[in-house]
């Protein structure tokens, strides 16, 4: 059995078992691809995949368990090689953060200009996507870690870490008739037009703004359903809708038109956290990174859920949590 054959292996699954398409990604040729498996197959002595002639239509049950095993094994190859590279040269070296799409607006540019002061000889890249996708690129190695202000569905595998409370705000125009509203209801929200995000994710979950408005019977009247902060913005300014937002999208912003009203007893505060590969082997630019982020995630505690079982995991993330609370 080889690391090659089970990256292979990895690499069919992570792409649909689409041969060509895990070929290009992996810069080889797609019989190298399907000679490996076969003798990986051959070897074990089951078929990871059930085929249709020369086409892969699914997982076996077996190949199932061997790929959680093959994602965990490569995981620690990826270790050994941070740790070498830790070792001959601490002070050089790249990293990715997957990044959803709000932080990597307004939260990461001012912080990356921070850090890189401190590590000029670290490159750093971002990888912008969705909570599903900064999951499977975490757990594959494709990102050191995710700063996502969503949690993610499944924690199998996964340790998250919450960074800071990302609390609702109303933004409108000054001369709005809600400006001087009190107290600000969500029935009185429900009645002006509004622009703000999509009602759920990809994965159906809604959103707080949802769940708050439906736990009281209103239907709001949403005019702008946007992907991105900076649009609902511009329709506010437009004089078209008020707008909620998370507060981090309105940092900096000093437009004497409009005014900001918290909203944090209507709706329920979200979470940005990171999130990493559990057993991960950081190196010490990227845990300074992370306390960069977040001041309270420091090495030992970071190492400490690393490397805890699930139920310790969860009791760390909620006793972080409650220290934010309290903060």
């Amino acid at each position: 059995m080889k690391l090659r054959q089970l990256q292979y292996l990895l690499e069919v699954s992570q792409n649909g078992l689409n041969i060509t398409q895990a070929a290009k990604s992996l810069h080889t040729a797609q019989p190298g691809i399907s000679r490996q498996i076969r003798q990986l197959e051959e070897e074990l002595g089951v078929e990871c995949f059930e085929r249709n002639g020369r086409h892969l239509i699914a997982i076996t049950p077996a190949g199932r368990e061997i790929l959680v095993h093959a994602e965990r094994l490569m995981g620690e190859v990826a270790n050994i090689v941070q740790v070498a590279e830790e070792n001959r040269s601490p002070d050089r070296g790249a990293f990715a953060v997957g990044v959803h799409h709000l932080p990597a607006r307004y939260l990461m540019p001012d912080l990356i200009n921070t850090y890189q002061q401190h590590y000029p000889q670290i490159t750093l890249s971002l990888c912008q996507g969705d909570e599903s996708d900064l999951t499977e690129k975490v757990k594959t190695g494709a990102v050191e870690f995710a700063i996502t202000s969503r949690l993610p569905v499944e924690f199998d595998e996964l340790v998250v870490l919450p960074c800071f409370r990302s609390m609702w705000r109303l933004l409108l125009p000054v001369d709005h008739p809600l400006v001087n509203r009190k107290p600000l209801t969500l029935e009185a929200l429900a009645k002006v037009p509004l622009a703000c995000y999509g009602v759920s994710d990809r994965e159906g979950r809604r959103n707080p703004l949802s769940r708050a408005f439906q736990s009281k019977g209103l239907k709001p009247n949403r005019v702008i359903q946007a992907l991105d902060a900076d649009v609902i913005k511009t329709y506010v300014k437009s004089g078209y809708a008020v707008g909620l937002l998370e507060h981090m999208a309105l940092e900096g912003d000093h437009d004497e038109s409009l005014a900001v009203k918290k909203v944090d007893h209507l709706f329920e505060v979200e979470t940005v956290c990171i999130i990493l590969r559990k057993r991960a082997a950081l190196r010490s630019y990227t845990y300074d990174f992370i306390n960069l982020l977040a001041d309270h995630l420091r090495q030992p505690i970071i190492d400490q859920a690393l490397v805890a079982d699930d139920p310790t995991r969860r009791q760390i993330f909620n006793t972080l949590l409650l220290d934010l609370d309290r903060r």
